[in-house]
């Protein structure tokens, strides 16, 4: 259906561009199937594109001439807040922002963890207590929504050496296992609203983590993901902003795949391949605790640097 609503925007756009003439245009956020088909078209007339997109629940907006979800320029924009505005401003801001975030606010977006109960079941609690005692360190993984990058140029290039996310998955359990820690996964709470297809894939994946000894919460399980955090001595994620709160909660955080905020926030460290991650996780000073407020930045940008509509 996405290819076949592709298809008939890719015609529908070189009839409507070719038809008049046009200086430039502007896309609602560009990333979905059918808008992503009539910005290659104008790309290929060379013509000058915007994108929009609201923000905020519709109070602030986003209009620049690259994709929201395009890293190179969304840390350029973090890079100039952090030159421009005070240190103050920043750390009041950022600081907000996580305090909101890791209470369950959902701050600019939905929330996903709003439903969630505030402490650990008994049985995964007892679990982790277990684990502890045999002193095997506690690797989470949170899972990531991967189609909003899909239809964004290079994006089946992100995962690199681990080929998906879900074969990063296993690939990190194996390493997991053989340096005797203990592994959870946490899957994001928005599968619940993907296609039967996409959940039968991730089951594919919780039954080989399980298979390897380790424990997988689904999307629908109420499991608190912010206690799970105190409980685990290291995060890894896809590049979501729960890497970013569990610095601001003081764990060390590891991303798999380019995001927002790598090579800005000095401690969410970036690891493309599995040899690279095995290293890491076998250093102790990988688990050093990081400092909290060097994530102010992202918080700070996240909240103030979007302008707001003049008009509602």
């Amino acid at each position: 259906e996405q290819i076949n609503s592709s298809i008939k925007s890719i015609l529908f756009a070189e009839q409507i561009l070719e038809k008049d003439k046009y200086d430039c245009i502007v896309i609602l956020n560009g990333r979905l199937s059918c808008e992503n088909a009539i910005k290659q078209v104008a790309y290929k007339m060379k013509l000058e594109v915007y994108f929009h997109e609201s923000a905020f629940i519709n109070t602030r907006y986003f209009f620049e001439n690259y994709m929201p979800h395009n890293f190179k320029e969304r840390k350029k924009e973090m890079e100039r807040m952090n030159k421009e505005v005070g240190e103050s401003i920043i750390s009041s801001l950022g600081k907000d922002f996580f305090q909101r975030k890791t209470k369950g606010e959902g701050v600019y977006e939905n929330s996903y963890t709003k439903n969630q109960k505030p402490i650990l079941s008994l049985p995964l609690r007892d679990l982790i207590n277990k684990k502890r005692i045999e002193k095997r360190k506690i690797i989470s993984f949170f899972t990531s929504s991967d189609d909003e990058y899909e239809a964004i140029q290079g994006a089946n290039l992100r995962y690199k050496n681990w080929v998906s996310q879900g074969m990063a998955i296993r690939k990190i359990s194996e390493i997991v296992k053989d340096l005797g820690y203990y592994m959870i996964v946490r899957v994001h709470p928005n599968l619940t609203n993907k296609h039967q297809s996409e959940k039968s894939r991730w089951i594919q994946h919780k039954t080989f983590i399980e298979k390897n000894g380790f424990h997988w919460i689904n999307e629908d399980d109420p499991e608190s993901s912010y206690k799970l955090i105190e409980e685990s001595d290291l995060i890894i994620t896809s590049g979501s902003t729960i890497g970013l709160e569990s610095i601001y909660l003081g764990k060390p955080s590891i991303t798999i795949a380019e995001c927002y905020y790598d090579s800005i926030i000095a401690d969410a460290k970036i690891c493309d391949c599995p040899e690279e991650l095995k290293k890491l996780l076998a250093q102790q000073e990988t688990f050093n605790k990081p400092k909290p407020n060097q994530v102010d930045i992202y918080g700070a940008w996240a909240m103030g640097y979007f302008p707001e509509y003049s008009h509602l």
